[in-house]
């Protein structure tokens, strides 16, 4: 049944998720960290709203979640590293 329901909704959460994180590789991963975590609590829905709104609510804490992990890493990329500084001669 999730299975259904998540493909149903997850054109549109991939992007919402990709507006949210501004990163294809991230939507995608939030989209896969929603669908598991919305597996693992579906016995927690109660039909006080519809699903749609509590898979995408589930969806938008996966996304900001993802964020708050990529906050502390940054990347550097090698080719602007210059190594002349590294020469002490």
């Amino acid at each position: 049944m999730l299975v259904e329901l998540s493909k149903l909704h997850s054109t549109r959460l991939l992007r919402t998720f990709y507006h949210i994180t501004r990163n294809w590789h991230d939507a995608e991963d939030a989209l896969q960290e929603a669908t598991l975590r919305a597996f693992s609590h579906l016995k927690d829905f109660q039909g006080k709203s519809s699903f749609s709104t509590w898979l995408t609510r589930i969806a938008i804490n996966s996304a900001l979640t993802t964020l708050r992990k990529k906050r502390g890493c940054y990347e550097i990329p090698f080719e602007g590293i210059d190594d002349s500084a590294d020469n002490y001669e």
